[in-house]
């Protein structure tokens, strides 16, 4: 399991770099962030394995993804901590 945590000024562009400030439509690759460019990439690797194994006569793998994504505003954060 790997964590990432990024903390940064406010205002830098987290939000806007992650994905979750905007329309994740995908109609745009240039305003797409780095969530939705992951998650993207994991089914993607996942329907590949699996399409490998059926190609070959082979039971195919199963997966079980968890995930979790949480933003927690500094602002409010000490709000709810006062």
């Amino acid at each position: 399991m790997k964590t990432f945590l990024f903390t940064l000024q406010t205002g830098s562009g987290k939000t806007y770099t992650m994905g979750t400030a905007f329309d994740v439509s995908g109609e745009d690759d240039d305003l797409v962030g780095i969530v939705p460019r992951a998650v993207e990439h994991l089914f993607i690797g996942i329907q590949q394995q699996q399409q490998a194994a059926h190609e070959k006569g082979e039971i195919p793998p199963e997966f079980k993804v968890n995930a979790q994504f949480m933003e927690v505003l500094l602002l409010l954060f000490r709000a709810v901590n006062d």
